[in-house]
Parts: structure tokens; C-alpha cells; sequence
């Protein structure tokens, strides 16, 4: 499922998550890794998320130029 998620999701998407544990993390996709993903919520912490944590998503938007700032 993961490589579903690399598919749809590019660093600088503004994207939710909807963890296995019942959380839904939104903020600014930073880092794509093999099995994570690192994002930045809009208080600016950053925080990983593994793969097997990950049950869904939602791109909120989509990277554009303009984005630059928030990364």
C-alpha cells in the first residue's frame, strides 16, 4: 500500500493521514522515505510516520511553486 501512497503523495503536498490508531495528522509532506513519510503540521513540529501506521490519506493540496515558503 505504501508504494500507492509514493504514487499519489509528492513532497510539498499538504496532505491528512488516517493512522490505524484512530489519529488524523495533517501538515506539509517534507521527506518520502522507503518506509515513512515526514511532515510538517502548521505549528511547525515535524513528525514521521511509518508505513504500517498509515491506514489512508487525503492530499488537502497540491504542491505548486508558490509553496516554497512553507517547506
Amino acid at each position: 500500500m505504501f508504494d500507492l501512497f509514493r504514487k499519489d503523495i509528492r513532497e510539498g503536498d499538504f496532505i491528512k493521514l488516517y493512522l490505524t490508531t484512530g489519529k488524523e495528522p495533517e501538515g506539509t509532506v517534507i521527506e518520502i522515505g522507503d518506509f515513512h513519510v515526514l511532515i510538517k503540521n502548521e505549528s511547525g513540529s515535524i513528525n514521521r510516520f511509518l508505513d504500517k501506521l498509515i491506514g489512508g490519506w487525503d492530499v488537502v493540496r497540491k504542491y505548486t511553486n508558490l509553496d516554497e515558503k512553507t517547506l
